[in-house]
């Protein structure tokens, strides 16, 4: 049992987890006015790493995104990943 943790969107502090990956008890609906306030961050954000891995300058298995745990590796984006992404950020600008 890993805990109590802090939620990285919100800042609700307290929560409890069970380990890696592991679901804990928080009320998502929370999270809502925070992502409203940074979403045009995020589009920003994101379109930025599309940019760089579509220019070479951003390996798909980068260190630089996912530095992570020391004990687990870095995990390789996948094409599917940034598909995804490309749609969302299309319908964004729309």
């Amino acid at each position: 049992m890993t805990g109590p943790i802090t939620c990285t969107i919100c800042g609700e502090s307290g929560l409890s987890s069970v380990g890696y990956g592991a679901k804990y008890q928080h009320n998502i609906l929370n999270c809502v006015p925070k992502m409203i306030a940074e979403r045009d961050r995020l589009k920003e954000l994101l379109d930025d790493l599309i940019k760089a891995f579509d220019s070479g300058n951003l390996e798909m298995n980068s260190p630089e995104i996912d530095p992570g745990d020391p004990e687990i590796p870095p995990h390789p984006w996948h094409e599917e990943w940034l598909s995804m992404v490309r749609a969302v950020l299309g319908e964004a600008r729309k």
